[in-house]
């Protein structure tokens, strides 16, 4: 699989020379991704295979037609009563922040990981198990904002730079290692009657999923006018298009998006009522990632043993291809590397 710093480089390759050019000037060149040493398949080798798949994203990138940007808006905030929904009070808030909320997410079982004839799978998404969660649990509606985390940690992990990782309240905290992000756990765990956690990898993509089995949570999303990378199409099960559910290259700096993370809950959440599940920000989880699912655990909980040197991440973020988006997809990266991609979310300890 692609790690998550190999992808945001990749991506920030293409990126930094995919301006497209006005009518009547001469097209940027393709470059040599050879001469950039980027093992694009992660098969020990930077070869001519790289460079087809780096000519397929560069194509991509460049020749789609207009879309029209997606009509889905914020979800009102309405107040959460009842059971299957629960606001944590954080006495530090920062006016206008939204509040931290967790939504029920019902026990059930699942495939986790995918099979051999999803389009973008990894070979690290293998074998398909069927996982079963014994019970329900509570997990955050979007990721830790940098409102909430201000409200209880106080400076946010690091200077956010100006403009280039999104800024404000209800946007996702980043730069946040998988230290940080247990010990702002801890600290929720303290002011609060109940504990909380990073989710387990299996409770994140059982989460994600909403009740399916199909690539994303909206539907497959295949076809003529679909491909694994930039390009928008319908969304597949759910009504609309992709880009009404998820953040990814599509709305990376272009189509009249700006650069940077996306306020959170600003598109359509999954059938779960979660929130930024697919694109937007990587999100850490409790596991050690392990390179298959060979002896995974089969009830939902954490893969901590034998220990590894990379955690997990989940989720893809604003600038990935599709195929990093899907449910099944997985990242790494070692506990204590940050950068302007990562964030997280959590779960209500049962």
């Amino acid at each position: 699989m692609l790690s998550v710093n190999r992808i945001s480089a990749v991506f920030a390759l293409i990126s930094a020379i995919s301006a497209t050019p006005g009518l009547g000037q001469a097209p940027t060149p393709t470059p040599d991704p050879i001469a950039h040493m980027i093992d694009l398949n992660q098969d020990g080798v930077v070869d001519g295979k790289d460079a087809i798949l780096f000519q397929e994203a560069w194509q991509v990138r460049n020749i789609q037609t207009p879309t029209p940007s997606p009509t889905a808006t914020a979800t009102p905030l309405a107040p959460c009563t009842g059971p299957d929904c629960l606001t944590v009070d954080i006495a530090g808030l920062p006016e206008g922040a939204r509040p931290l909320r967790f939504v029920r997410v019902p026990a059930g079982s699942f495939n986790m990981g995918s099979e051999e004839t999803e389009n973008g799978r990894q070979t690290d998404e293998w074998p398909v198990h069927n996982v079963t969660l014994s019970q329900d649990f509570f997990m955050s509606e979007t990721e830790i904002t940098q409102g909430q985390w201000e409200g209880l940690m106080g400076p946010l992990p690091t200077n956010l730079p100006g403009g280039g990782g999104g800024e404000g309240h209800n946007y996702p905290v980043y730069f946040v290692t998988w230290d940080q992000a247990q010990a702002f756990a801890e600290a929720l765990s303290i002011v609060s009657p109940d504990d909380y956690r990073l989710p387990s990898e299996a409770e994140w993509e059982y989460a994600c999923r909403g009740g399916t089995q199909a690539r994303f949570f909206f539907g497959d999303s295949t076809g003529i006018d679909c491909n694994e990378f930039c390009l928008d199409c319908a969304a597949g099960t759910l009504p609309g298009n992709r880009s009404d559910y998820m953040w990814y290259c599509w709305s990376a700096d272009m189509n009249g998006f700006s650069s940077g993370a996306k306020e959170v809950a600003t598109l359509l959440p999954n059938q779960f009522g979660l929130f930024d599940m697919s694109g937007n920000i990587w999100e850490w989880c409790a596991d050690w990632y392990h390179e298959s699912y060979v002896n995974a655990p089969d009830d939902g909980s954490a893969w901590v043993s034998p220990a590894g040197t990379q955690r997990i991440l989940r989720g893809g973020y604003r600038n990935s291809f599709a195929r990093f988006c899907r449910s099944a997809d997985r990242g790494n990266a070692q506990p204590f590397e940050s950068s302007i991609n990562t964030g997280f979310r959590l779960v209500r300890i049962p």
